[in-house]
């Protein structure tokens, strides 16, 4: 879609042998109650400064990640259903930079979102839940914001940072994963505000292998670790750990 700008409303795109829609090179485009569905590669992909619109779209049941923004993509996703597709829910690479408000990104085969190679984007009161691998994965420099979002009950952690990943985490909730809720790690520096980590599996914040990061005014409590309570895990091969009041020292190296 070169600098396209086309409309679809309540269309049905599937059983493609590639993307079910791809917009590169400046295209735009608004896809409004759409399903987009069983596609051998990305339900949506969107690359080089492209910005389409999706608003109350189902991207489910692919054969590969729901929705791929790379390259300096955008992209604005509101209102959508991203779920059970068979890799990860929305990846995000390259400098990509999607806005993604009050989807729902559930049940996929894989990550519920992956942000990686300095790709960023903002996600605002999304659902990630019940996905067979993490929640959320911000790595290699990647740096996005999660605000008012809901990240339970996946298979994995809840949220991993790794390899110099950022992010910024406000007023979220992290809940009722298998994995800790939050893992951090390889020089990993995310930040956590106003957040409520609950619920955890095999504990609540666990750091090590140069993780930093800052914590202001979480709420942690009932993470246990092998039927020990453990909000917090903090080990001596982490950096930095900042915060007010609810950061425990980290241990005599």
């Amino acid at each position: 879609m070169k600098a396209g700008n086309p409309t679809f409303i309540r269309c049905k795109i599937h059983d493609g042998k590639n993307a079910g829609v791809y917009a590169n090179d400046s295209g735009l485009g608004e896809f409004r109650d759409c399903e987009i569905y069983g596609n051998e590669e990305a339900g949506v992909g969107v690359t080089d400064v492209a910005n389409p619109t999706f608003i109350g779209c189902k991207i489910c049941n692919g054969g590969n990640t729901g929705v791929h923004v790379k390259e300096n993509g955008l992209g604005v996703f509101r209102d959508c259903e991203i779920c059970g597709n068979d890799e990860h829910g929305i990846l995000v690479g390259q400098g990509g930079k999607p806005s993604v408000t009050a989807c729902k990104i559930n049940d996929g085969k894989r990550t519920g979102v992956l942000i990686y190679e300095d790709a960023g984007g903002e996600f605002r009161d999304c659902e990630i839940c019940r996905n067979e691998e993490q929640g959320v994965v911000v790595a290699k420099s990647a740096n996005p914001s999660f605000a008012g979002c809901k990240i339970c009950d996946g298979k994995d952690v809840g949220v991993h940072v790794l390899q110099n990943g950022l992010g910024e985490f406000r007023d979220c909730e992290i809940c009722g994963n298998e994995n800790v809720g939050i893992y951090v790690q390889n020089a990993g520096d995310p930040t956590f505000i106003g957040c409520t980590i609950h619920d955890g599996k095999a504990g609540g914040v666990y750091i090590y292998d140069r993780g930093k990061g800052t914590f202001e005014k979480n709420v942690l409590q009932d993470n246990y670790s092998d039927g020990e309570l453990s909000n917090w895990a903090i080990q001596p091969t982490a950096g930095e750990v900042r915060g007010s009041g609810n950061t425990p020292e980290i241990p005599e190296r």
